[in-house]
C-alpha cells in the first residue's frame, strides 16, 4: 500500500487550483490586447477586471479604431442673378473610389470636418472662387455612421448603414467691407 507523502498530496491540491488561474492569465494575455474587437466586448467583459489589474487591457485599435464613416458636403452655389449650381464635395458622394487623386478630397474631408471653422475658412472661400458671381454658398455636411456590429446582428444582419445625421450652413462670399 502506497503512502502519500506531503509532496504529492500538495501536487495534488496545487495543480487543481492552479490550472485554471494560469489559463485564465494566459487567456489574458492572448485575448485583451484586442479587447475593442466584437469578441473581446462581447465575451471579454469578467477578463476586463483581471486585465486593469494588471494593465493588459490597452488596445491595438489605434491603427484602425472605426470604419471610416462616410462623409461629403452637397452644396449649392448661389449667384447674384439668382440661378443656382449644386454639386458635392468629394466629388463621389457616397460611392467609393480607388483613384488616390481622388482620395486625396476624401483625406481632405476628414481634416476639415475635425474643426468645423476650417469649413469656414477653406472651403467655402473655395467653393466662392469655383465660378464667378458667386452671391453665397449653401452647404450640407451629411455623415452617415457605420453600424457597429452588435446592432448589425440584433437586426439579424440587415446591411443598413447607421444612423444619418446632417448639418447645413451658409457662407456669404463677398461679406460688407471685404
Amino acid at each position: 500500500m502506497a503512502v502519500k507523502t506531503s509532496k504529492s498530496l500538495s501536487r495534488n491540491l496545487i495543480v487543481p487550483i492552479l490550472t485554471p488561474v494560469i489559463l485564465f492569465h494566459f487567456m489574458a494575455i492572448l485575448l485583451l490586447p484586442n479587447y475593442g474587437s466584437f469578441l473581446g466586448r462581447r465575451y471579454l467583459q469578467p477578463m476586463a477586471e483581471w486585465g486593469n489589474f494588471l494593465m493588459l487591457n490597452s488596445s491595438w485599435n489605434f491603427f484602425s479604431p472605426d470604419p471610416a464613416h462616410i462623409m461629403y458636403f452637397r452644396y449649392e452655389l448661389n449667384f447674384e442673378n439668382g440661378t443656382s449650381r449644386a454639386g458635392l464635395f468629394p466629388a463621389e458622394g457616397e460611392q467609393p473610389t480607388a483613384n488616390m487623386s481622388r482620395r486625396r478630397d476624401l483625406y481632405l474631408m476628414r481634416f476639415l470636418v475635425l474643426d468645423m471653422s476650417r469649413i469656414e475658412h477653406y472651403l467655402a472661400p473655395w467653393l466662392c472662387r469655383l465660378e464667378p458671381n458667386v452671391r453665397d454658398v449653401s452647404l450640407t455636411h451629411t455623415v452617415k455612421l457605420i453600424t457597429p456590429l452588435e446592432k448589425y446582428l440584433v437586426n439579424a444582419g440587415s446591411a443598413t448603414v447607421g444612423e444619418m445625421q446632417t448639418y447645413e450652413s451658409n457662407y456669404l462670399c463677398h461679406p460688407e467691407g471685404q
